[in-house]
């Protein structure tokens, strides 16, 4: 019996860590466990979260993307400095560029065979600057009043980035588990050489996924530059660390062919736990950070750990 109930713990581990950090903030603060605060709660970690499905589609095929909080920074930037032409071309232009950058990753990799992490550097600087460049330094305003409503608008009395969260999450949970697209991104982070030999274009599907992953950050810069209609440069510089861990936390591993939006989901909703139990407990600001690096390291370490004892039971089974 006691078994049964410790392979049960320790495979709703999430579960049960979101839990306790509920029970923990409940008897800590006595007006947490409401619907209200509930609906706060993932209105906050919608950003990251989407950025988060994004990132769980690159992280299963092998490869990440550190850029992604610069082309949130740089959409929302350019979303506001094109509004004269109108919301909703301000809108797709945004979208655009920011995809753009996925696919320039994608194509760097696939075809110029350059690293991820150096690709992805690169281009996580370049945009940055780029966008300090094009707004000297200073955050841009935006014009239009109407373009709020994406994600300021509360129907039913729930944010509309909530709705946009569980779309997105829905959306990427199907593909990953009944479509093509989804069955090759496990296969490439699986083995891509047996992928290439077994007919898969590798090498497409790669480019793809980068382009999925910008896709994403790109929709989560509409998504807070409406929310605080102000495009800026400085926006989103800590967010790949912490959407990665989420993933990884969640279950999807570093090295490839292992994931689910399901466990990314819940990785998000911890982090977005903490976050507020630091809150609640009146952590400073600087021990704030502290601890995200902390829980950065060590869900890094228990993957590398992980994936190490998975290949040495693979290797004994063989």
């Amino acid at each position: 019996m006691k078994i049964k109930v410790a392979r049960l713990i320790a495979d709703r581990k999430l579960l049960v860590i979101i839990v306790a950090l509920i029970v923990v903030l409940s008897a800590a603060d006595r007006n947490f466990f409401t619907l209200l605060t509930f609906v706060s709660l993932f209105d906050h970690i919608a950003i990251n979260g989407v950025m988060a499905a994004g990132m769980t589609i690159l992280l299963i095929s092998g490869s990440f993307d550190l850029s992604i909080g610069s082309v949130m920074a740089v959409t929302g930037i350019i979303i506001v400095l094109t509004q004269r032409f109108g919301m909703l071309a301000s809108v797709f232009i945004g979208l655009a560029a920011g995809t753009a950058v996925g696919a320039l990753n994608g194509v760097l990799v696939v075809k110029g065979r350059i690293n991820a992490f150096i690709v992805t550097l690169g281009s996580m600087i370049i945009f940055r600057g780029l966008g300090l460049a094009i707004t000297n330094s200073h955050p841009v305003k935006g014009s239009i009043v109407a373009f709020q409503v994406f994600s300021q608008a509360s129907p039913l009395g729930i944010p509309l980035p909530v709705f946009y969260l569980a779309l997105v999450y829905a959306v990427v949970w199907y593909v990953l588990r009944y479509t093509k697209f989804g069955r090759n991104d496990f296969a490439i982070g699986g083995n891509p050489l047996s992928s290439r030999l077994a007919g898969i274009r590798v090498d497409l599907y790669t480019f793809l996924y980068f382009v999925a992953c910008s896709f994403m950050a790109a929709l989560a810069g509409v998504m807070l530059t409406s929310r605080v209609n102000t495009g800026s440069a400085v926006f989103g510089d800590q967010t790949p660390m912490l959407v990665i861990a989420a993933a990884v936390l969640g279950g999807t591993s570093l090295f490839g062919g292992k994931g689910t939006v399901i466990g990314t989901i819940q990785g998000v909703l911890i982090l977005g736990l903490i976050e507020r139990a630091m809150v609640i407990f009146n952590v400073d600001t600087n021990y704030q950070l502290l601890l995200r690096g902390t829980i950065i390291i060590a869900v890094i370490v228990i993957d590398a750990l992980t994936a190490r004892r998975r290949d040495g039971a693979a290797a004994a089974a063989g």
